[in-house]
This record gives structure tokens, sequence and C-alpha cells, in this order.
């Protein structure tokens, strides 16, 4: 094992559209959606080999998500998604667990930008090349289907359709020649409670069927790129459909929910658009970075 400090980008993610279909057996959802990691929006996890046979996991909030509620929201180490994935990891390897890890935070906690499962896809991507390799990537995402339904996505790190309950990945290669502004209202949203009010408004919705890539008729669709859950999230939370209506209104190409909420993304064609925009909001937490 590689005995220095090892560091790593673990990277929120994007839906730009995710339908949702039926309850499963097992209690998920089907999904159907397009999503890509973000290139410079994410938290940074340094690991570090130690010497008592221990999973050490810390974490803290950058000054930019340091608020009343996120710091409530801090999970004890052995409920956080990394002590879980490194767990996991240890126990199929049947390796002696040796390592700290340390998370700082800038992803916000029920914001639906997947940090906690690109935690968790990080630890197990990071610990699998700090000991030689000894899982392939097929075992990894089995691993991954344990611990989360968009830990999955992670592992590849690139654009992918998804779908099943988000355990099926197809790469696909995006050009989103334009600036993406990202939104987050400083409040949480339960993904739990947004698909229990989501089987509350229909027990029989199909997800359309899984596409390899989208043609010309789809990309045109406008049912086709959106996000259910502004069904059930918006009534809840008006006020992030008023911030959708302003991102629309200051020019954004398309703005949209990404995952249960609560953060929102609008589109834009330059980063001086973008930059506009975001004073629109001065109280809200904000990113700006260029699309995949």
């Amino acid at each position: 094992m590689n005995k220095k400090k090892f560091q790593v980008f673990s990277p929120a993610k994007i839906n730009l559209f995710l339908h949702i279909g039926k309850k499963r057996k097992d209690h998920f959802h089907t999904i159907s959606s397009l999503m890509f990691p973000l290139k410079t929006t994410g938290d940074i996890l340094t690991f570090k080999p130690i010497l008592s046979p221990n999973i050490n996991v810390s974490l803290t909030l950058s000054k930019k998500i340091q608020t009343p509620l996120f710091k409530k929201l801090i999970p004890s180490s052995k409920n956080n998604l990394v002590w879980k994935a490194a767990h996991l990891f240890y126990k199929t390897t049947h390796l002696k667990p040796a390592i700290a890890i340390h998370i700082e935070k800038n992803i916000p906690f029920g914001a639906g930008l997947g940090g906690g499962s690109s935690n968790a896809a990080a630890t197990l991507l990071t610990l699998n090349r700090l000991y030689k390799y000894p899982l392939s990537l097929k075992k990894l995402h089995a691993l991954s289907t344990q611990l989360g339904s968009d830990v999955s996505f992670f592992l590849y790190q690139k654009s992918a359709f998804v779908s099943g309950k988000g355990d099926k990945i197809k790469l696909t290669l995006l050009k989103l020649k334009h600036w993406i502004l990202l939104l987050n209202p400083r409040f949480t949203i339960s993904t739990p409670w947004a698909y229990q009010r989501w089987d509350e408004l229909t027990s029989s919705l199909e997800t359309p069927a899984f596409r390899p890539s989208l043609t010309k008729k789809s990309r045109n669709a406008k049912n086709y790129w959106k996000n259910d859950f502004e069904k059930v999230v918006f009534p809840a939370y008006p006020i992030l459909e008023k911030a959708k209506e302003i991102l629309l209104k200051a020019g954004a190409h398309t703005a949209r929910l990404t995952g249960s909420g609560s953060s929102l993304y609008g589109v834009f064609k330059s980063f001086k658009s973008a930059q506009k925009a975001a004073k629109e909001f001065k109280h809200w937490i904000y990113w700006i970075e260029r699309g995949p």
C-alpha cells in the first residue's frame, strides 16, 4: 500500500433530465436520467494510511456552506457513506483496515448534487488504487449498488445515461458549450420524502424506455427534457419554482431542478450572463462553471 497522503476530487453532478418510473419490489424506483459530473464543484477527500486498525473519517465544511443547518447535518463517522464504502471495501478484500479519510465538504447536504454518493465512489476508487487494484471495476460497481443509487454513476467520472435504480450506466459524450449557474437555497430536501410525495401523486407512471443515444426527435421533445421531481417539489417549495422563473427571465437557455433538489441550475451562453443572473440570488449559495 502507498504510505503517502493521497488527495482526490469528488465532483457534484447535475441531472439534465430525470424521469421517474414505478416503484420496484426492492422499494427503489426505476429512473431514466442523463447526468454529468461537474469539473470544479465538488468535495476534496484526503486519504492517509495509519498504523492502528481503524477507519477514521472526519469532515469539515468549507466556508461557503458553513450554515447552522448544514453544521447540524454533519453525520457521525460510521453514518457517513465514506465510512460505509471503506468498510465494504475492506470487508470484500479481507484487507486490514488502516486508513484516515478527511472530507473537505463543498457540496451541501440534501442538495440533489450527489455529494454523499460521489464521496462513496471516490472512496472505493481511491482505496482500490492505494492497494494496487485488488478489485475490478465490475466488482466495484457491484459494491456501489449496496451503498446508494447514484454511487455507480460516480465510479465512471463521465457523462452517462442512467437507468434501472441508478445502477445501469451507459457512458455518453456531452458537448455543452455553455456556462452553468448552480444555485442552492441553503436548505435541504429529503430524497425519500420526494419519492413518497411522487408515489402519492401517481402509482402507475411508466418510465420512458432507456435510450443509448438521443435522437433529433427526442431532443426537440419538451416533455423529455424535464425533471419529474419538480411536480412534487415546487408545490411544497414555491421559492424554487420562483427561482427557476428568475433564471429563465435572466436569459437561461434552460433551467431545472437537479436530483430531488434543493439545488437548481440555469444554462447560459456566457460566463458574463451567468454571473449577472447570480446577482438575483444574493442570499443563495452559487457556483458558475463551464459545461462538459
